[in-house]
């Protein structure tokens, strides 16, 4: 595994569960927004909004981290 990766999944791990599921099942497990929804119990609304969110942070987490890249 790259360091970048490695990084980014350390980063989710500490996202609040709601926002880390979602990023998780959408970015390393390839599942559409209507399979987490179903999976989850949410609303393909309320996916988009934890997804878009939970990119915020880690943006955020990985430009205190002095890290390159954009996401």
């Amino acid at each position: 595994m790259n360091e970048d990766r490695k990084r980014v999944l350390e980063i989710c791990e500490s996202l609040p569960g709601k926002y880390s599921t979602v990023l998780k099942k959408y970015y390393f497990q390839s599942k559409t927004y209507s399979q987490i929804s179903l999976e989850e119990g949410i609303s393909i609304r309320t996916v988009e909004t934890r997804l878009y969110r939970a990119k915020q942070e880690l943006r955020k987490k990985w430009k205190e981290g002095e890290g390159y890249g954009t996401f």
